[in-house]
């Protein structure tokens, strides 16, 4: 496994990330689900795999690993969110809610849940467009002066929102969407990070599964697909569907002439990116991490790596003028109304 450097904060992060998305819900997707991830979160360990990205909202993950591993190890990364809740007493919906009172029960939920004292790395979920983020920063960094937090950041963060972030920090990682199909990221965000010393989690990094194989419908029962814009780019939306399917087997020609699957090329690729201090994938089987783990013995030419770029490029540039604002703008919060992540 590879190891790099979480921003400024001296944190070593394994260049592959378990992002716990895919096992907080997994109750009754299948019998053996909730078993299949905790061998998952085995597996990553017995690999290397040190980094691990949980959110109040993902339902049952951090409980998960508080049940499998111990916290407060200096061998282990967990990076948690608050900032973002569900059931809103009003609209019974998910919605993002950085206010300094929202942060500091989420914080002491997840303090709760991961049945540790100190939190590793605590980032604000989606930015808050009702609530100015100095309050927020200044929330955080006093969760930090109590000693509830070792390091504080944010997720889905673009410019000039990060720059005032940033002024209230000391910001050490910034978790945004980017993969070898979505290269918005590459045009600010990420310089800005680099030069900054901010650390860059990267979610999506399979580009919500495109880059695990081909889809063959384009309707989609998930709520991350049915949007159509995952992350403002129109991944799922029906114009682009077909020369996506296109793309996506010229990509996975490369991979399998030269031995390896569409997960290892995305893996690869990943690892091309210094600014990335890990790739965060949502594994929810044994298999899917034994996998990732091969990519890296995976003997792929330069060359070839190339050309998947350039595709992937592509179809990035032809997405791009039909993106749309992200996240979507959020109604006012109600005053005193907070829901939670049950």
């Amino acid at each position: 496994m590879e190891y790099r450097t979480l921003g400024k904060s001296g944190l070593k992060v394994s260049l592959i990330g378990f992002g716990c998305y895919a096992i907080g819900g997994t109750v009754g997707y299948w019998p053996s689900a909730v078993d299949d991830a905790k061998k998952s979160i085995h597996r990553a360990l017995d690999a290397g795999i040190n980094c691990f990205d949980t959110a109040r909202v993902y339902g049952i993950s951090e409980e998960m690993l508080a049940e499998i591993m111990n916290p407060k190890s200096d061998d282990i990364v967990i990076v948690t969110k608050c900032g973002l809740l569900r059931n809103h007493p009003v609209t019974g919906g998910q919605y993002r809610d950085s206010r300094p009172e929202a942060i500091r029960r989420s914080a002491e939920e997840s303090l709760r849940r991961l049945n540790t004292d100190c939190l590793d790395v605590l980032l604000i979920h989606w930015p808050d467009e009702n609530t100015p983020i100095e309050d927020s920063m200044e929330e955080l960094n006093r969760l930090r002066a109590e000693g509830k937090a070792r390091h504080i950041g944010v997720s889905n963060f673009k410019r000039p929102l990060l720059d005032r972030a940033e002024e209230g920090g000391p910001i050490t990682a910034n978790e945004i969407s980017y993969n070898m199909l979505d290269r918005g990221p590459e045009e600010s965000t990420m310089p800005y990070c680099e030069d900054s010393g901010i650390g860059i989690l990267t979610h999506g990094s399979l580009a919500y599964g495109w880059l695990v194989g081909q889809f063959d419908s384009v309707t989609f029962s998930d709520e991350i697909r049915s949007r159509g814009h995952p992350d403002g780019l129109p991944f799922f939306e029906e114009e682009h569907f077909e020369p996506n399917q296109i793309a996506v087997a010229r990509l996975k020609a490369i991979a399998e002439r030269n031995g390896g699957t569409l997960p290892h090329l995305a893996i690869r690729w990943q690892q091309r990116q210094t600014a990335v201090s890990s790739a965060l994938i949502g594994f929810r089987r044994p298999s899917e991490v034994d996998e990732a783990i091969e990519a890296f013995e995976w003997d792929l030419p330069e060359s070839e790596l190339d050309e998947a770029d350039s595709i992937a490029r592509s179809a990035y540039e032809r997405m791009k003028p039909d993106q749309i604002p992200w996240p979507p703008r959020q109604p006012a919060h109600a005053p005193g109304v907070m829901g939670d992540a049950a």
